[in-house]
């Protein structure tokens, strides 16, 4: 189901055709949930790296969510027929890497790793508040233009 939904948002709008403002809708609606799930995995996480143990699953739950929601977008039509332009400002947020099967969100990847070693380092950290300061940014910049 949310496949199908997020296949019609990113591939095709009303009539066939195109639909840049819905992708971009979409597009900030996921930025915002990636920024969310940072700002959970940081406000559990001790002043020493160490991550509440208590929270540990339900973030992995949300962090497979947030995993399999992003692979879908970065594979979908939607998403490449995204000017360069938006996938620039979408970049400089998260970083895009590729692997076998297909892309994925360099971020999402650093919160699985944090969250099975229970640990997550300064630097992760500070990353973490850079990049969704830039969400933030971004989103606020996606939907006034949509």
């Amino acid at each position: 189901m949310l496949g199908e939904i997020f296949s019609w948002l990113l591939t095709f709008g009303r009539n066939g055709t195109e639909d840049n403002r819905n992708i971009a809708m979409v597009l900030s609606d996921e930025l915002d949930k990636l920024a969310d799930l940072m700002r959970k995995v940081l406000d559990v996480t001790k002043p020493d790296g160490a991550i509440q143990k208590s929270e540990i699953i339900e973030l992995e739950q949300l962090r497979c969510r947030v995993w399999n929601r992003w692979t879908f977008i970065l594979e979908s039509k939607g998403y490449r027929a995204q000017s360069a332009f938006v996938k620039a400002e979408i970049e400089a947020c998260i970083r895009v890497a590729h692997a076998a099967p297909g892309a994925y969100v360099e971020e999402i990847y650093l919160i699985q790793k944090g969250l099975a070693e229970g640990f997550i380092d300064k630097e992760i950290k500070q990353g973490f508040e850079r990049c969704i300061d830039r969400i933030h940014d971004v989103t606020t910049k996606m939907r006034l233009n949509s």
